[in-house]
C-alpha cells in the first residue's frame, strides 16, 4: 500500500497570469510505501514523523514547505505544530 499523505508537487507547477507572473506548486500522493498507520492514515515513515509534528492535516495534506520551515524555526510559536488531530 502506498503513503496516503498529499505533497506539493513542484515539477508541474500552475502558473496564474496577473499583472505579475504567480507560481504555484500542484499537488500529488507521496509516492512511497507506508510503513505504519497514524489514526486513521497510512503513511511512510517520513510522513509519520510530520504528522506527528503536526505538519500533516487529517485529510493527509503535507504543509507547504514555508509553514514548515517556520514551525521547525520557530518552536515557541508553534508549541503542537499546525494540527494536532495525530498528537498521542
Amino acid at each position: 500500500m502506498l503513503c496516503q499523505a498529499i505533497v506539493e508537487d513542484w515539477e508541474h507547477l500552475s502558473y496564474f497570469a496577473g499583472p505579475q507572473r504567480i507560481t504555484c506548486p500542484g499537488h500529488k500522493p507521496c509516492s512511497r510505501e507506508a510503513k505504519g498507520v497514524v489514526k486513521h492514515l497510512h503513511l511512510c515513515t517520513t510522513h509519520i514523523r510530520m504528522a506527528r509534528e503536526g505538519l500533516v492535516d487529517a485529510r493527509g495534506h503535507v504543509a507547504p514547505k514555508s509553514m514548515i520551515r517556520d514551525v521547525r524555526r520557530y518552536p515557541k510559536k508553534f508549541p503542537r505544530g499546525l494540527y494536532t488531530w495525530a498528537a498521542s
